[in-house]
């Protein structure tokens, strides 16, 4: 188990080992030419992380998914979805969890939604202080 050094207002935060969630990526087709999307599909699982965008017009909850691999690295290709997003975006902006990274393991070039498997980690607080 990790400690972490950055004492919070009520304890340390202790890092427990990640856990593992299997999400939807959407609105790849608006992001991602259909070539691209074929090209993907084949070469999956491909590696992604994750930026929030709380000043989303569309959702304030919005997780966008970037392509984590050559030769897209960087490359905003979808959303986690909006269901699903509304469940993880709070607990990203209050610290509870951390989307670490994950892979993209299919793409529906049909639908523009791909399946994922995410990465996290949960930050527990201590009511007791541990000694540096």
């Amino acid at each position: 188990m990790k400690l972490s050094r950055s004492f919070r207002s009520i304890g340390w935060a202790v890092q427990v080992p990640p856990k593992y969630l299997d999400i939807q990526c959407v609105g790849m087709r608006h992001r991602v030419t259909p070539t691209t999307l074929r090209e993907m599909e084949a070469l999956c699982p491909l590696k992604v992380k994750f930026s929030r965008e709380p000043q989303n017009i569309h959702d304030e909850n919005a997780i966008r998914v970037i392509c984590n691999e050559k030769p897209w690295r960087d490359m905003h290709i979808g959303y986690v979805s909006r269901q699903t997003a509304a469940e993880i975006a709070p607990r990203i902006d209050t610290g509870r969890i951390e989307l670490v990274g994950g892979y993209l393991d299919n793409v529906n070039d049909a639908n523009g939604s791909g399946a994922m498997r995410v990465e996290f980690v949960k930050a527990q607080q201590t009511s007791r202080k541990i000694a540096p």
